[in-house]
């Protein structure tokens, strides 16, 4: 299967939002949030596809010269395990990276026990809890991941001593 990573455009406005609303139960953007979202961050929003068929999307922002935020990564559920959410969110960490990040922040619902897994993997770390971010109850970490600390574990795990 061939996956192709390209930027965002508006036509794919209708495909995202089904895709979100696949992901993210009653926590999902409307579809206005979602057009303001490629409006703003258009150059930090990745969709992936096979196919010509949107099954994934990845998007970020920066909030100053040096760190970044991870707004949302999705994968249509049919597509999940399949190495897509990696690959969209190495994509996004090699751009952010370009354009001067020197760190990258997220929050995840607590139990998100795939998306932590993702995160972690790529070498994110939890820094604090944020009680009732998502909803009475309902709970997020606050992970951030360091690029030159990132890249440097990446490194010595490629290399064998």
């Amino acid at each position: 299967m061939e996956v192709k990573l390209r930027n965002v455009s508006l036509k794919d406005l209708d495909e995202i939002y089904e895709i979100e609303k696949a992901s993210f139960n009653d926590l999902f953007y409307p579809k206005s949030v979602l057009k303001n979202l490629i409006i703003l961050y258009g150059k930090l929003f990745i969709i992936a596809e096979v196919k010509g068929k949107i099954i994934g999307y990845v998007i970020a922002r920066k909030k100053n010269r040096s760190t970044a935020h991870l707004v949302s990564i999705a994968v249509t559920p049919s597509y999940r395990g399949m190495g897509i959410g990696k690959k969209l969110l190495n994509e996004i960490i090699n751009k952010l990276a370009k354009n001067g990040a020197t760190q990258i922040t997220l929050e995840v619902e607590v139990n998100n026990k795939p998306a932590i897994h993702l995160y972690k993997d790529r070498g994110f770390e939890v820094v604090s809890e944020i009680k009732n971010y998502y909803g009475s109850g309902r709970h997020a970490y606050r992970m951030i991941l360091k690029l030159m600390e990132a890249k440097m574990n990446h490194l010595f795990k490629a290399r064998k001593f």
